[in-house]
């Protein structure tokens, strides 16, 4: 199966503290590893940028997990190839 790159920028729906960063680097490290992906998520000033690689239905799901993720909002993105 080939593999696909998706890049996406979010905005945080409040201000996040440290802790609950770490976490959201866990759960992504944890998740990303499963399902054989492979990226960076940054965050600065209430913004998110992540690139992910993998496996396109790796990639699909983990887009709509984190679609469905409360802790931020107007998800946009910016390149899927």
């Amino acid at each position: 199966m080939p593999l696909v790159q998706l890049i996406y920028v979010s905005s945080a729906c409040r201000d996040l503290s440290e802790d609950e960063l770490c976490d959201i680097l866990e759960s992504s490290v944890r998740h990303n590893t499963q399902q054989g992906i492979t990226g960076v998520l940054l965050y600065k000033n209430g913004s998110f940028m992540q690139v992910i690689k993998g496996e396109e239905a790796a990639i699909d799901e983990t887009c709509s997990r984190i679609c469905d993720d409360d802790r931020h909002k107007d998800i946009f993105l910016l390149s899927k190839e």
